[in-house]
């Protein structure tokens, strides 16, 4: 189970293989980290990826489009923004979200527990 990290300082499109420290995308055997040195946004906008954890530090991680799924929990220290598009987290591993915002059609939700 790689860890992949954001590896730039910038806002960014996480469909951008080489903002990746390992040169691809994150996958479904990775754990996705993005915790810049100062707070940035990652915008996830189209098609579908699939990771086993996310992690973001103070940055912003925006879903404004596609399916966006967690596997195993999330850790959200910043803010996840979902202002189109699905995102899935899901597993037995417990996810930690700081601040949220979302919008949609109605009927939108999101459950806690």
């Amino acid at each position: 189970m790689p860890t992949i990290r954001w590896n730039v300082d910038a806002d960014g499109d996480w469909a951008t293989a080489t903002d990746w420290d390992l040169g691809r995308l994150p996958d479904n055997r990775d754990n996705a980290v993005i915790d810049t040195a100062d707070p940035h946004t990652v915008t996830f906008s189209t098609g579908t990826a699939k990771v086993k954890t996310i992690t973001v530090g103070a940055d912003t991680f925006v879903v404004s489009g596609g399916l966006f799924i967690s596997r195993l929990g999330a850790n959200f220290g910043g803010l996840l923004s979902v202002t189109g598009g699905q995102v899935s987290l899901v597993g037995a591993a417990p996810s930690n979200i700081v601040s949220a915002f979302a919008t949609g059609e109605s009927p939108s939700s999101m459950p806690a527990r």
